[in-house]
């Protein structure tokens, strides 16, 4: 090859196919701003990075190792680290969890996602509501995860940011690769 007219949209894709993440991510917007550019100048004709996808990247998280859960010495605890493992969960999404719903719902802008929560995570939200009963049985606090001022607040404010971070290892990311949306 010896002119970047000759590269074709095969070649592009060859040179991404073996990349994951953030380096196919950034190799993507390389090409796709280089072959724009000379098509703007008008060196190549055929733009053979046009059809690449760059988007965001979505990474899977770990699975909880149980040693972490193990060490949590609360039902609070325990329910806060596996719901900040959720794919896709928010500090925020967590704090604001209204008792109402089955599901976590979390929402970006105009849109709803929502989160069907695993077997394990159903466990321990039902040994974190027993407890909570048990604690408090006369809270009428609609948030899922309260503290020991929450439930008999008039207000009902959801557990406070703070709290969830010195619940949370390592500024609240129990091992989970970080996430966009995590505040």
């Amino acid at each position: 090859m010896t002119s970047l007219r000759q590269i074709t949209p095969e070649q592009v894709d060859n040179a991404l196919k073996d990349l994951l993440g953030g380096t196919r991510r950034a190799l993507a917007i390389a090409l796709r701003s280089l072959f724009r550019a000379l098509k703007y100048k008008w060196l190549i004709f055929q733009d053979p990075a046009r059809h690449l996808f760059v988007g965001d990247i979505f990474s899977i998280p770990r699975p909880i190792s149980s040693d972490l859960l193990d060490q949590a010495h609360t039902p609070l605890a325990r329910l806060a680290i596996t719901l900040a493992a959720v794919p896709a969960g928010e500090i925020r999404a967590t704090r604001t969890t209204d008792l109402a719903h089955a599901v976590l719902t979390l929402r970006r802008g105009l849109r709803r996602h929502v989160l069907h929560l695993g077997e394990r995570t159903l466990r321990l939200t039902s040994d974190w509501l027993t407890y909570r009963h048990q604690r408090w049985p006369t809270s009428t606090n609609p948030h899922l995860l309260v503290t020991q001022k929450t439930p008999i607040d008039p207000d009902h404010p959801p557990i406070a940011r703070a709290t969830l971070q010195l619940i949370l290892p390592a500024g609240g990311d129990p091992e989970v690769p970080p996430r966009c949306g995590r505040r």
